[in-house]
């Protein structure tokens, strides 16, 4: 199943979340993005360059949210894209989840 990172009317990419850590309330994958990533690109690549205070505002100023392919709101604590592109060739997603148990029947695990 893939799930949608949105940012108020923009939808920046995607994910399987492939991988599921339910014990620490984690889900994580590869991130693919869409057109509208470009747009706040440029907030994921604060944290690459270790500027981490000004990052977490502007990330949280996103109001990102998850979504399944449904259309259904996933609730989440956060939602971290690393962009280390262009040295790394994979951008990755991760997300804390509020309920980590009701994870287990959105995911293809």
């Amino acid at each position: 199943m893939n799930y949608y990172m949105l940012s108020k009317d923009l939808c920046l990419g995607q994910s399987r979340l492939e991988h599921v850590d339910l014990s620490m309330g984690m889900v994580h994958g590869i991130f693919t993005q869409e057109p509208d990533y470009q747009k706040v690109k440029n907030v994921f690549k604060l944290f690459a360059n270790e500027q981490y205070d000004e990052y977490h505002q502007k990330r949280d100023d996103l109001e990102l949210t998850l979504q399944d392919e449904s259309g259904n709101k996933i609730s989440t604590h956060f939602i971290h894209i690393e962009d280390y592109s262009p040295e790394f060739e994979e951008i990755s997603v991760e997300v804390k989840l509020v309920d980590p148990q009701s994870w287990a029947g959105n995911a293809n695990t």
